[in-house]
């Protein structure tokens, strides 16, 4: 089980939306959490504005089957329910044949090559940097920047942590604009990079 707070999207923010009064749209935004925050105050919960086992149960409603991964990169911060592309990958394996050697073909190891990692159902409450990064790279100004990615347990403190270097973003699917502020919510968000490397917080 995870939590749910601001940033977070998905089925389980809609369910928590309903069971407010609030509007469904699978965004826990500022609105969401000042409701979220009233309604802990009225069941004697400590009022943080997150929605973890406790103001689950006030709301009878179950667990959240879903991890919450945040990604900073340079004072900016994401949130996504989901992220793939972490695990290190093996060397490339070149073939290679000595002078003195006419029919055998020596392997040797090449530079190891990090897949791309993909994050989903994410969401922004930051301001523009973000999409000036993104329109960076899209004028062909490669702006590369070094990432933090975390996974959370159900109390929101990092279980995981992976240092992503020299990263920039490659797609974006999926944009969507909160009304009020200048929130963004992405379903799809893809990232090249030249190495991550993953450790216990």
């Amino acid at each position: 089980m995870t939590i749910l707070k601001r940033g977070s999207r998905g089925t389980q923010v809609r369910r928590v939306q309903q069971a407010l009064g609030l509007t469904a749209d699978g965004i826990f935004g500022r609105g969401t959490e000042a409701s979220v925050k009233a309604h802990q105050t009225d069941h004697g919960l400590d009022a943080d504005g997150i929605v973890g086992k406790g103001t689950l149960q006030s709301m009878s409603i179950g667990s959240v089957p879903e991890f919450l991964f945040e990604v900073e990169w340079g004072g900016e911060m994401m949130a996504f329910t989901e992220v793939t592309g972490l695990a290190e990958t093996d060397p490339v394996r070149i073939d290679y044949r000595h002078d003195d050697s006419a029919f055998l073909n020596v392997k040797m190891p090449g530079m190891n090559t990090g897949a791309d990692i993909t994050m989903r159902r994410g969401h922004s409450v930051s301001d523009d940097h973000f999409w000036n990064w993104y329109s960076s790279i899209k004028m062909n100004t490669t702006a590369r920047k070094n990432l933090t990615i975390r996974l959370l347990n159900e109390r929101g403190r990092a279980k995981m942590k992976w240092e992503v270097a020299n990263a920039w973003p490659i797609k974006i699917v999926g944009i969507d604009l909160e009304n009020a502020g200048n929130e963004v919510a992405i379903d799809t968000l893809v990232i090249a990079h030249e190495g991550a490397v993953a450790s216990s917080s």
